[in-house]
């Protein structure tokens, strides 16, 4: 693929349909210049475009794909900015990212805090999407926002992947298609709202999750990922239940907070244990990215992760609230600090089944059948 050819396929997706890259150079919403991303594609072209095989390359379809909210310091942001992304590589459709209020910085040195976006797609506001789209058209949602009721009220197809059950006290029933994370996510959407789903499992970025560290070799204190609001309080009141009964005791933590996902997996690869213990999850990417890096698991099965926790093959796990059966976990590997090896290389067989080439494959397969056949 030459250079000339590759600056047109770009240019056209930004809508300089004559070929014109000057346009694009001097595009007024602000979208990169070809002439500062053109060598670092020919260094890198995968983190810049996912793929060169794909939609840019090899055809397009007429289908819009909008993916609201698209960006954000949260997996459900990054899993839906995922799906658009196949849309748009594997079927061709442009893609545009509906209603980002923040913005991140631009190519080519596009991070962000937590997940890497290593493709920026243009985003628009609700008012632009209402004035482009067409019943033929897709609109990517998360249920977080199913208060908005874009179900009933947008003329075109409408897709919406279930990643939880705690964020939406109502579910807008009025999607054409639905998918789950998980096998406890589609029952619960099943019995409580009466809407049936397929079941599509997210992806942990495995460049980054990857065991690097023998075991022997790391720390024997237990780590805990603290970013949401209710691990400080469960993990407290689960440290005075350990210290009272056993006094004799001592077991060490380090708890973290905001931190990236490549820091994640270096301190991931730094200690023996990880501790979990979120009450409820629609699926629970983070104990499974520990299990990539090596750590045998322990805490709670938060319900979604029951599609991957194998108790006592792959992790130590107890139902919400069992305090007491955690405890005596914990006992055990002050007792002896190698107790989790065989857990560990377990769970490291089981992370390799979760990988970004599978979730595409599958959503690729649901998206020729349910949304690319007409």
């Amino acid at each position: 693929m030459t250079d000339s050819n590759l600056e047109v396929n770009i240019a056209s997706y930004y809508g300089a349909t004559d070929g014109s890259v000057s346009r694009v150079k001097m595009d007024p919403l602000g979208m990169v210049k070809l002439s500062e991303l053109i060598p670092k594609w020919r260094m890198n072209p995968r983190k810049h475009l996912g793929t060169l095989n794909g939609s840019l390359t090899s055809g397009s379809s007429d289908r819009k794909v909008f993916v609201f909210k698209g960006y954000g310091d949260n997996g459900a942001a990054y899993l839906i900015y995922q799906i658009g992304r196949i849309c748009h590589y594997q079927f061709g459709s442009p893609l545009f990212i509906v209603e980002h209020k923040k913005k991140i910085p631009r190519m080519p040195q596009l991070t962000h805090p937590r997940f890497d976006y290593p493709f920026e797609f243009r985003d628009i506001t609700i008012g632009e999407m209402k004035k482009m789209m067409k019943p033929n058209d897709l609109f990517i949602c998360n249920p977080a926002y199913s208060n908005k009721w874009f179900g009933p009220n947008l003329p075109m197809k409408k897709l919406m992947y279930l990643q939880g059950m705690n964020t939406y006290p109502v579910l807008d029933i009025f999607f054409d298609h639905y998918v789950s994370v998980s096998h406890f996510v589609q029952q619960h959407v099943k019995n409580v709202f009466n809407t049936p789903s397929s079941v599509i499992s997210p992806f942990i970025n495995q460049s980054v999750f990857r065991n690097k560290t023998p075991w022997n070799e790391r720390s024997n204190d237990i780590l805990i990922l603290g970013y949401k609001g209710y691990a400080e309080p469960v993990f407290q009141y689960l440290h005075e239940y350990y210290k009272e009964k056993y006094p004799s005791s001592n077991i060490g933590y380090r708890m973290v907070k905001d931190v990236t996902q490549k820091e994640l997996a270096d301190l991931l690869n730094q200690h023996k244990y990880y501790l979990t213990l979120n009450p409820s999850e629609g699926f629970g990417l983070p104990p499974l990215e520990a299990m990539a890096c090596g750590c045998a698991v322990i805490g709670f099965d938060s319900m979604g992760g029951r599609d991957y926790f194998q108790h006592g093959k792959n992790a130590y796990i107890v139902k919400y609230g069992d305090f007491e059966q955690l405890a005596e976990y914990l006992r055990k590997i002050v007792l002896d600090p190698n107790i989790g090896e065989d857990i560990a290389k377990k769970a490291v067989e089981t992370a390799s089944q979760f990988s970004y080439n599978r979730f595409e494959t599958e959503w690729t397969k649901y998206l020729s059948e349910h949304i690319y056949k007409t």
